[in-house]
C-alpha cells in the first residue's frame, strides 16, 4: 500500500461509495470477502477510486488487497 500511495501523495478526502460481500474473487481461494469502494482525492491525483478488499481469516478481518485507479 505504501508504494501505491507515495506516487499520488497525501489523502485529501475520501467518501465511501459502496461495499459488497462475496465468497469468490478472481485468483483467490473461496472465502469470506468484503470489497469496499471509495471516491478519493489525493495531493497528486484529483479524482481516484480506491478499492479495499478484506478477508476473514481465523475470525478476524484482514486487508487482502488495495487498488487505486
Amino acid at each position: 500500500m505504501k508504494g501505491v500511495r507515495e506516487s499520488i501523495g497525501a489523502l485529501e478526502s475520501r467518501k465511501h461509495a459502496g461495499s459488497q460481500t462475496t465468497k469468490t474473487l478472481p485468483g483467490a481461494p473461496d472465502g469470506d470477502y468484503i470489497v469496499m469502494t471509495f471516491n478519493a482525492k489525493f495531493a497528486n491525483k484529483a479524482s481516484a477510486i480506491e478499492t479495499v478488499v478484506v478477508s476473514k481469516e481465523g475470525g478476524s478481518w484482514r486487508v487482502a488487497g488495495y487498488i487505486v485507479r
